[in-house]
């Protein structure tokens, strides 16, 4: 490189442009070369700059990409954090076709034909971000050309996480070598079991019969995630005779498998109007079976009893979100989570365990007392974290609940008593969005008017009388 050369990267290397200055460069070669920047923000700028020209940016970005020159450009930033030169020119050249396709324009050009033999090239590059990016971009053009090369990148990359990404864009396409391809991985025992879980989710998008046997034999495989990825598989195949063995999986040791397992099957009945009743209701029966044995085991209540005594705080937390949970999913009555959690909030000295005890007494607002026991929290409590949570909680209330107005004057007394300015600001944004909720013209919403301006000694809600009116 002669020093005139040397000098010119240099100047796009160390400049710091503005947005606007990259914005109005219309020449695309020139922008390209700002994306080897020291600097994050001209480089991120850079590349919203190349993706507004659009398909003006292409070609230019095509003939760096064939410029050999950059293929071992590897720049470091300011942060002395390394990044691929080469790797930023294919990815701008995927948001472009991303913004072509969301204008329906995709299809329309034949811009992108030249782009896929050097992103084919790039499948060999010594940088896996270069590959990677390669393939991300091939999987939008769908161009066959690169069928064979990206089954080659699967067999002999030696990044698994390459390999993934060339398995989920073969998936793409609706090619018998494709399938050929991914059943060979998903039969592998020896494969990374990431890249065996990607092939087996990923064979079923292609609907060949043919995978049908090895997906069922991966059901069986010893990792949890490859199990998982089979079921998906088996789903998207959408043979109905896989039901009875993803129904065997509703009793997996796995919970994300058993979930799963459970979605699945759902999806099948609702996508296949053709399935037979007879599998039809053999699915239903499994998921009801497995619904009701889950409920079940999930709530092990002396257990959690036991957990609320803990002596480590977080356990006594963890504890509380559990039971807020079972609470959501009506697994406990409201007694016994109000009788369990009032204490909790009265209490614990911990902020945390005070305020995972709000959560479970809002999925049991309406019980006696529930109501009075926050708005004492909201006044006393000396965490304001705890105190926000009460103000979220009665902000999820309004509009749900009746008895909404009742809560007004308490969470105005927060708004002015409160040392802290997003509890105010919360508290003032709660009462305007429950009186706006509920005209303030009514002879209650009057009433609470005067109160919180006793309590306020101004009318901070000016002005809302004619929003409403409005």
């Amino acid at each position: 490189m002669g020093i005139r050369n040397f000098l010119e990267d240099m100047k796009y290397r160390l400049s710091s442009p503005s947005r606007e200055e990259l914005f109005e460069i219309k020449d695309p070669y020139c922008l390209i070369n700002f994306l080897k920047n020291v600097k994050h923000s001209v480089r991120s700028d850079t590349f919203d700059a190349l993706v507004r020209l659009g398909e003006e940016a292409v070609y230019p970005l095509i003939n760096t990409l064939l410029d050999t020159r950059g293929e071992r450009i590897i720049c470091t930033d300011e942060d002395r954090r390394e990044f691929s030169f080469r790797a930023l020119v294919i990815n701008t050249i995927l948001r472009i076709i991303e913004k072509l396709g969301k204008d329906n324009r995709l299809e329309d050009t034949h811009l992108f034909e030249r782009a896929v033999g050097p992103l084919i090239e790039c499948l060999k590059n010594s940088d896996s971000t270069v590959r990677n990016t390669a393939i991300m971009t091939l999987r939008i053009l769908k161009d066959k050309r690169a069928i064979e090369p990206l089954i080659e990148c699967l067999r002999k990359d030696a990044d698994r996480y390459v390999r993934k990404q060339a398995i989920s864009t073969l998936s793409y396409f609706d090619d018998g070598d494709a399938v050929a391809a991914l059943l060979s991985v998903l039969n592998d025992e020896a494969e990374d079991k990431i890249v065996r879980a990607e092939a087996a989710s990923s064979v079923g998008k292609l609907k060949d019969p043919r995978s049908f046997a090895p997906l069922l034999q991966t059901l069986r495989d010893d990792d949890a995630s490859v199990r998982q990825h089979a079921i998906w598989g088996l789903r998207d195949l959408g043979d109905e005779k896989a039901v009875d063995y993803i129904s065997y999986l509703l009793k997996d040791e796995d919970k994300s498998v058993r979930s799963s397992a459970r979605l699945s099957l759902q999806q099948m009945i609702d996508a296949n109007p053709s399935m037979s009743i007879v599998i039809k209701e053999r699915a239903a029966n499994a998921i009801s079976r497995e619904e009701a044995g889950s409920k079940a085991a999930y709530l092990d209540l002396g257990g959690l009893k036991t957990a609320l005594k803990d002596k480590y705080g977080f356990q006594r937390a963890h504890a509380l979100d559990e039971l807020a949970r079972a609470r959501e999913m009506n697994l406990i009555d409201t007694e016994s989570a109000v009788e369990m959690a009032s204490p909790m909030l009265v209490n614990d000295p911990d902020d945390a365990v005070r305020e995972a005890a709000v959560k479970v007494l809002w999925h049991s607002i309406d019980s006696p007392g529930v109501v009075e026991m926050l708005k004492k929290a909201l006044k006393h409590d000396e965490s304001p974290n705890v105190r926000m949570a009460v103000l979220k909680t009665f902000g999820m209330w309004w509009g749900v609940s009746r008895r909404e107005l009742e809560i007004v004057p308490d969470i105005a007394f927060a708004a002015v008593q409160s040392r802290e300015d997003f509890i105010r600001q919360r508290a003032v944004a709660e009462i305007k969005g429950i009186l706006l909720a509920n005209p303030p013209i009514s002879q209650e919403g009057k009433n609470i008017r005067r109160t919180i301006k006793s309590i306020t000694g101004e009318d901070f809600l000016k002005g809302l009388d004619e929003s409403n009116a409005g």
